[in-house]
């Protein structure tokens, strides 16, 4: 695979039409980033079940899914919310309904440590179901340390922590909750 680097990319929101391109990258970064750490089946499992092309459409139609495009290729993407039911009971917060998610974000293998996740993050930030949230939260591999690394630098602090539980209901590593207040204008 020839290895592009781009210079800069274009966030935008995606649209249906970017379904199958965002459908292919997320089930890549995802088997890229956890494939090792879990069974063949747990790993398709999860894929079947939360990256589908469907869990996708309906990423695109009932959430935000900003998109990274460089040389007409979609390298990455970052997929907000309301704060996710995974974690809202676990949120260190009163009031976890004025939070927000940070669901997904993830580069292509071939333009990782390039600024885009950086880019795409500083995009999410600036859109206004996480602009207005109270806090905004994520959760991010133990063992990802590079991310975390890139979340620290944007503000966000570990607050707490869940079990991964795969589709079929094995517990697996930790997730670190890392959470983000509000950054007064």
């Amino acid at each position: 695979m020839t290895n592009t680097m781009p210079t800069h990319a274009t966030i935008r929101i995606a649209t249906p039409a970017d379904a199958p391109a965002l459908t292919q990258l997320a089930q890549l970064t995802y088997q890229v980033a956890f494939g090792a750490s879990m069974s063949d089946e747990a790993l398709q499992a999860h894929i079947d079940t939360t990256l589908s092309a469907s869990a996708i459409m309906t990423f695109i139609k009932d959430d935000v899914v900003l998109v990274a495009i460089a040389d007409s290729m979609l390298i990455g993407y970052c997929h907000i919310s309301q704060a996710g039911a995974n974690i809202k009971d676990t949120l260190p917060t009163a009031d976890p309904d004025n939070s927000a998610y940070l669901q997904r974000l993830y580069v292509h293998p071939d333009q990782q440590n390039e600024g885009i996740g950086s880019t795409l993050l500083k995009a999410a930030l600036k859109h206004p179901l996480l602009a207005d949230a109270e806090n905004v939260y994520l959760d991010v591999w133990e063992k990802n340390t590079g991310a975390q690394k890139l979340y620290a630098r944007h503000g966000f602090q570990r607050v707490g922590e869940i079990r991964y539980v795969d589709a079929s209901g094995n517990e697996g590593d930790l997730d670190y909750i890392m959470g983000r207040p509000k950054i007064a204008t």
